[in-house]
């Protein structure tokens, strides 16, 4: 869709709330503080059965790194066939932090 700009303008301040004004993000039965309880309440109205929960697998970095960027960032960079692995970390490089510029 192509729009002038000021229908765009328009369109996009329609979404920015006045001076003051805070959002409500959630309300009713999907707030923070009933959440459970009001689905579990909408499940048993609609008749419908409490899903199994998913176990929980939890992507390396490498994995995650791969899947977004379509690169394995083990891969050797100069030869392109060679794998990268830790070999050990340097004693004390975990204590040591930047300095606090504040």
């Amino acid at each position: 869709m192509t729009l002038p700009v000021e229908e765009f303008i328009r369109r996009f301040l329609l979404h920015v709330l006045p001076h003051r004004f805070v959002r409500i993000r959630y309300y009713g039965f999907l707030a923070h503080r009933h959440r459970d309880r009001e689905l579990e309440r909408c499940r048993a109205l609609l008749g419908a059965a409490t899903p199994a929960p998913e176990p929980e697998k939890r992507e390396d970095w490498r994995e995650v790194f791969l899947r977004v960027t379509g690169h394995d960032p083990t891969l050797c960079e100069r030869c392109g066939r060679g794998h990268l692995r830790l070999a050990g970390d340097l004693p004390g490089a975990a204590d040591r932090s930047p300095p606090c510029h504040l």
